[in-house]
Formats: C-alpha cells, sequence, structure tokens
C-alpha cells in the first residue's frame, strides 16, 4: 500500500507506527506540509492508494488540499488524522462544525464531507481502521 502522509509535525509518529507494526506492507511519502504534497502527488501521478493529511499546516491547508486532489482524482482515497477531531473516534468530516478545526470557513465543500477524520490521540488499531475504512470506500 502506498500512502503519502502530510503532517508538519515532527512529534508525529503515524508513519513509524505503519512501517513498524502493520500487518500489510506500506510505502510511506512524507509531505511536511500541503504545496509540497500537491507537488509530491503531481509528481508521482496521484499513484497513492490514501492521502493521509492533517488539516491545519503550513501552505495549502488539508482542506484545500484534498479539494484540489479531488479535483485530479475524484476517487483518490483521502483521511484526515487532527488534535480538532473527536479523540480516537472515526466520524465523517462534515459531522464536525467547521469552526471546530477551521477559523474563517463557513462550510465544508461537499466534496469533503464524507472523508473519515480520526481525532488524536488514537490507538494503533484506530488508525489501521482509518486506513481500511478509507481505502475500502473507494474501491466500492
Amino acid at each position: 500500500m502506498r500512502i503519502l502522509i502530510v503532517n508538519d509535525s515532527p512529534a508525529d509518529m503515524t508513519e513509524d507506527v505503519l512501517m513498524g507494526t502493520a500487518d500489510f506492507k506500506v510505502e510511506v511519502d512524507r509531505a511536511l506540509d500541503g504545496d509540497e504534497a500537491l507537488r509530491l502527488y503531481r509528481r508521482k501521478r496521484g499513484r497513492y492508494d490514501l492521502v493521509l493529511t492533517d488539516i491545519e499546516h503550513p501552505g495549502l491547508n488539508g482542506l484545500d488540499l484534498a479539494t484540489a486532489i479531488l479535483k485530479k482524482n475524484p476517487t483518490q482515497a483521502l483521511a484526515i488524522v487532527t488534535a480538532a477531531g473527536v479523540a480516537g473516534k472515526i466520524v465523517p468530516l462534515g459531522s464536525l462544525a467547521p469552526k471546530f478545526f477551521m477559523a474563517g470557513r463557513q462550510s465544508i465543500p461537499l466534496e469533503l464531507k464524507d472523508i473519515p477524520v480520526l481525532g488524536l490521540p488514537y490507538e494503533f488499531e484506530q488508525l489501521l481502521a482509518l486506513i481500511h475504512t478509507s481505502v475500502n470506500a473507494v474501491r466500492r
């Protein structure tokens, strides 16, 4: 499985956890901000099973990144891991109030409402569930 992880936090352990304990082969590319992620996505021609992003990071934020990626590839699996979610729970982005995670944003674009969001902190099993939920939703 090829995953693009977008997170500006040096303390983010998502990649380390996946590489060390997943029961499937994982190849990870990492971007520290949305602009870098979009450049990488285009350079790799969107060959990712999943794009896993935070919402708040420098440059293009996670929601604008998701919008740009879906414009290029409407079937791309996307997921969000953020401290602005419900801790340890996977919920659709549309169930969260915009003020909860994005100052100044009036609404969540319709094409993003079903993206699954995992709130920090989380257990490894919840991260795996997020990955499977995201990828399987696209394959249906």
